[in-house]
């Protein structure tokens, strides 16, 4: 196992933990900035779910309703507790949107669930864990109703805070011998899958001292 010192969390001021970003939390976050930079979009993450909640049978629609927001709050709360790195509430780093679409009748509730987080912050398989335990917690909380329980800050949830992906796996300081060869093969495999008419999923192509753009076919659409 590596040791990284760096990569320690570290209270910076009272109340506010900073660590050292690795290779690739850096590498999306200057990727971003560079399409951003050339009139492109920022590569963000973005997780969806419908979610149909009955409404009781004799219960009230608004008052169903009522609850399930607040059980949504709570769930939130929970969820910042016990993965507070995970879930920023700033505009730049991730936003949560709660869409109600159209109500066909009375007796469900239909509301959108969509989380909107950039790429140096997570990745797929983290945004389905987020978005799993999104659903998780209102759902335990709504469950559980006027005998539900908040969760209390008490800075001991710092030692939930994740590491980077290089922490993570344990990965060496310096690619051994070995490694330097897979990748050397992998980025020749890459270069002659460039070359094929059938397009397929690889690794990016490394050039020693190269950056810049890939193909992108990404598209922002923005609401009115």
């Amino acid at each position: 196992m590596a040791s990284y010192d760096i990569y320690n969390w570290r209270e910076t001021k009272p109340r506010v933990w900073q660590r050292e970003a690795d290779e690739i939390e850096t590498h999306h976050a200057a990727l971003g900035k560079a399409y951003e930079e050339s009139g492109g979009e920022a590569l963000d993450c973005l997780f969806h779910a419908c979610l149909t909640l009955p409404v009781p049978e004799g219960g009230d629609l608004e008052a169903t309703s009522t609850l399930f927001f607040e059980a949504l709050h709570i769930g939130w709360a929970r969820l910042r507790h016990l993965a507070p790195a995970d879930s920023p509430p700033t505009t730049e780093v991730a936003t949560l949107f709660i869409i109600t679409p159209p109500q066909p009748s009375t007796s469900n509730i239909n509301r959108d669930i969509i989380i909107r987080c950039g790429h140096d912050v997570i990745d797929g398989t983290g945004g389905l864990q987020v978005m799993n335990a999104l659903l998780h917690h209102p759902a335990q909380a709504f469950d559980q109703g006027p005998g539900h329980t908040l969760p209390v800050f008490d800075d001991k949830e710092v030692a939930r805070l994740s590491p980077p992906l290089r922490v993570a796996v344990g990965a060496p300081q310096k690619l051994t011998p070995e490694l330097m060869e897979r990748l050397k093969f992998l980025g020749t495999c890459s270069m002659k899958d460039a070359t094929s008419p059938i397009e397929k999923a690889t690794i990016p192509i490394l050039r020693a001292g190269s950056f810049g753009e890939g193909k992108c076919r990404r598209r922002c659409v923005r609401g009115k």
